[in-house]
């Protein structure tokens, strides 16, 4: 099977004057069709530098290596101009970011920033795309529609801001969906809700997902491969019940370990 996403010696550095930090350290994987892969690794190992590398939004500031190649869909996705990510972004390629606060426009209410999606990369009437949003921010269990619909992002809680980044993100059924922590403000019954409609996603449409997460419960639940991240490398690339029972790579261990100890702390 041909591989939706293909990342190869992915390398990314941050430079703040005389000073480089690499975040992202020649990493390689591909994803296929359907598939869901877990991104796990501590908190600083470059797990959402990499996803955003992926996406073609690092900061002004950040350096990727000549050698780095990302092909998505076959086409060579760091070479792309800005015009030709734009097509994608939102329609094929589409990611739900850890801050959604930051992710949404704080000055559009709500049902126009998801309606926007369809308007931007359809031939759908603002009036039909609304009816979509409507449709989407039930399926990511938001109540009360129309207050929701139409608020403005501050006016709704982290959780309730999650989800209609969410159904942003799924709304045009893309590809690939790219989710940094998308559960993660999210109360644990409407996580299960989340968590399947995302499979539900994937059944009908063979959407590809990069889950991004420290969670092992979610990732072992919802995912059939796993790439453990330290230090801006991939140091293990498994079967998520390879990854469970026989992890090869200290790292793995100990976030196995932290994640077996929090679930038994009373």
């Amino acid at each position: 099977m041909t591989p939706i996403l293909e990342v190869q010696d992915l390398h990314v550095s941050f430079q703040r004057g005389h000073d480089s930090h690499v975040a992202v350290h020649n990493v390689s994987f591909t994803t296929a069709a359907g598939e869901t892969v877990a991104l796990v690794g501590a908190s600083g190992s470059g797990k959402s530098a990499l996803a955003l590398a992926i996406m073609g939004l690092l900061p002004q500031h950040a350096y990727v290596a000549p050698q780095s190649r990302v092909r998505f869909e076959g086409a060579d996705w760091l070479a792309a101009s800005p015009r030709e990510r734009a097509t994608s972004l939102g329609r094929r390629l589409a990611m739900v970011f850890q801050e959604p606060s930051s992710a949404l426009n704080p000055r559009m209410r709500v049902v126009d920033q998801i309606a926007e999606v369809a308007v931007t990369h359809t031939d759908a009437s603002h009036t039909s795309a609304r009816t979509r949003a409507r449709e989407m921010l039930a399926r990511v269990g938001l109540t009360d529609l129309e207050r929701t619909a139409a608020a403005f992002p501050h006016e709704l809680s982290g959780g309730q801001q999650q989800r209609v980044l969410i159904a942003m993100a799924l709304l045009l059924q893309p590809a690939l969906l790219i989710a940094d922590e998308p559960t993660s403000a999210l109360d644990v019954t409407t996580q299960a809700a989340i968590l399947a409609l995302l499979a539900e996603q994937q059944r009908q449409s063979a959407m590809a997902m990069l889950l991004i997460t420290h969670d092992f419960g979610v990732a072992a639940a919802q995912c059939q491969r796993a790439l453990v991240m330290h230090e801006g490398r991939i140091v293990e690339d498994a079967p998520m019940a390879q990854l469970l029972h026989a992890p090869s790579h200290p790292q793995t261990v100990a976030l196995l370990h932290a994640a077996r100890q929090l679930a038994f702390t009373p």
